[in-house]
């Protein structure tokens, strides 16, 4: 059974949309035609908690499907949206073991839905089904951020191209139009709504930072990092327009703007291995490796299962000479993606400076199995060869190094 908007599950539902909604209902009034002001972040909080309660512990809720009545229907629903304009329904039984839910609210209209399974599941997904169904009508500028948070780019624009015909005048409107142009590549469309947005809200840190992603699609670096620096001078506890912010310096070799901007990012969000890891690759740009150690050690520690956390790690430790840590750090990346080939053709460059020229060429030979256009194991493979003595395999895998740097095949 499909939720409206493409979901398998309310579950799914709820974890990929509605806690994002949840943090950014927060911060704004949710301007429309029709809205609830600040109650979203009670109601959508409501239906992250309770939906994934319910699907977790579906014996606490009574489904009375016989008794043709949708008391319990409506009552999670109201208690779902936070309102009280859901006001009757009935349920139709569907022999032999599922219901319809017919309801119907005040100055929204009616539903008919379903059919749904008569247990405690399928009732919690005809109560989220009525809740959605009211945000689509009461607050439609909602609904349209869950199309762009379930990938339905195409619906999205068209639905705000409806409503900025009745709200012309809503910057919120205008700003989650040009989202949804955006994901559809539609950058100087998206720039547009943009910058309509920001000329009737100036001090918008969203239409500001998204504004930044546009710019910084579009390859305009400069603008974008302009408008990164307005949503943090809006929002400075915005750790993603810091960290964004950050990697653009970073990629225009501005490191000492660029490390201040990812340490904020990393005590902002000290849970995220993204941004310490891109603290400590500026950080070994600057030759700054014990710093940068301590940050892929922090990096480590949120994320153990990554792959990029150890091989980064094991980089840092092989610049300070501690060969037999960086081995370790190489082998953990390689048990957890066996066909990665950089930790391979990393570990390759640790043997070799053990003088373990055998272990060496094994493993550049498995990142060249890994990676058939990975050019790096050839050189290094080249170099081992030559000081073995064997010309001759020095000459085919330099031969090899030059085509595939190239951008020739093997």
């Amino acid at each position: 059974m499909k939720l409206p908007f493409g979901g398998d599950t309310v579950a799914e539902v709820v974890r990929d949309g509605v806690v994002s909604l949840q943090k950014e209902a927060s911060r704004n009034s949710w301007e429309g035609p029709c809205n609830i002001p600040n109650k979203w972040d009670k109601g959508f909080g409501g239906l992250m908690g309770l939906a994934v309660e319910q699907v977790q512990t579906p014996s606490r809720v009574a489904v009375e499907v016989k008794g043709v009545s949708v008391t319990a229907v409506v009552s999670l629903a109201r208690e779902v949206m936070h309102t009280e304009r859901l006001v009757s329904g009935d349920v139709v039984l569907v022999p032999p073991n599922s219901f319809r839910l017919i309801a119907r609210a005040d100055d929204i209209g009616r539903w008919d839905v379903g059919p749904y399974s008569a247990t405690a599941d399928g009732l919690n997904l005809a109560a989220c089904d009525l809740a959605l169904g009211i945000v689509k009508v009461i607050d439609p500028n909602l609904f349209g951020m869950l199309l762009i948070r379930r990938e339905k780019y195409e619906p999205a624009v068209k639905l705000y191209r409806e409503m900025t015909v009745s709200a012309p005048h809503s910057p919120s409107i205008l700003n989650n139009f040009g989202v949804a142009l955006r994901e559809l590549h539609r950058y100087q469309d998206a720039e547009t709504k943009f910058n309509e947005a920001l000329k009737l809200m100036p001090k918008f840190p969203e239409a500001h930072y998204n504004l930044a992603v546009d710019m910084y699609e579009q390859k305009r670096l400069s603008e974008a990092i302009e408008e990164f620096r307005a949503t943090i001078a809006l929002q400075p506890d915005n750790a993603l327009a810091h960290y964004d912010l950050g990697l653009i310096l970073v990629s225009t070799k501005l490191l000492d703007q660029a490390i201040p901007e990812l340490k904020t990012a990393a005590a902002l969000s000290p849970n995220s291995s993204s941004a310490h890891m891109a603290l400590g690759n500026a950080l070994i740009d600057k030759d700054l490796i014990d710093a940068a150690i301590s940050e892929y050690r922090e990096g480590v520690a949120v994320e153990p299962d990554s792959p990029d956390a150890h091989d980064n790690l094991g980089l840092a430790l092989a610049k300070k000479r501690l060969l037999d840590q960086a081995i370790a750090e190489y082998k953990k990346a390689i048990d957890l993606n066996v066909h990665y080939a950089f930790p391979h053709d990393n570990l390759g460059d640790a043997y070799r400076d053990k003088g373990l020229f055998k272990d060496a060429i094994a493993e550049y030979k498995k990142a060249i199995a890994c990676d058939a256009k990975f050019a790096e194991p050839h050189r290094d493979l080249a170099n081992i060869y030559q000081k073995l003595g064997k010309k001759r395999e020095a000459q085919q895998e330099n031969d090899r190094f030059g085509r595939l740097s190239n951008g020739g095949i093997e």
